[in-house]
């Protein structure tokens, strides 16, 4: 019994230890909020796509063509417009520069993807 027991110790050991059953973010793909919201809005569950829907960064996109990011732009020296320029898309659009294998299809438009700014 004794015996049985150290060998189930040892082979979960070993796949812990070989790292096996471990996802990587290549295992993951970028899906997009149409995707994302066909679970995530259901109440029973919390309605996560809702509550961010009501949050800023559920605009992170947008935000890039007001006034204050052609500000920002023009202040830092951007030859674009805030919501054409790499250095402000990178933040403000999920996954932006990831290679279409980081992606389920097609990458969604910018305006559909979940966005997430800093």
């Amino acid at each position: 019994m004794r015996s049985g027991f150290v060998w189930l110790l040892a082979a979960i050991g070993l796949v812990l230890f070989s790292g096996a059953g471990v996802s990587s973010a290549a295992d993951h793909k970028y899906v997009g909020v149409k995707k994302c919201k066909s679970c995530h809005k259901k109440e029973l569950i919390g309605d996560q796509y809702g509550a961010w829907q009501d949050k800023q960064h559920s605009k992170a996109f947008e935000t890039l063509k007001g006034e204050d990011a052609a500000k920002i732009a023009k202040e830092k020296g951007l030859s674009t417009p805030a919501h054409e320029s790499p250095e402000c898309l990178k933040c403000h659009v999920t996954a932006y520069g990831e290679p279409a294998t980081a992606f389920a299809k097609e990458p969604a438009p910018r305006s559909e993807s979940c966005s997430v700014s800093l």
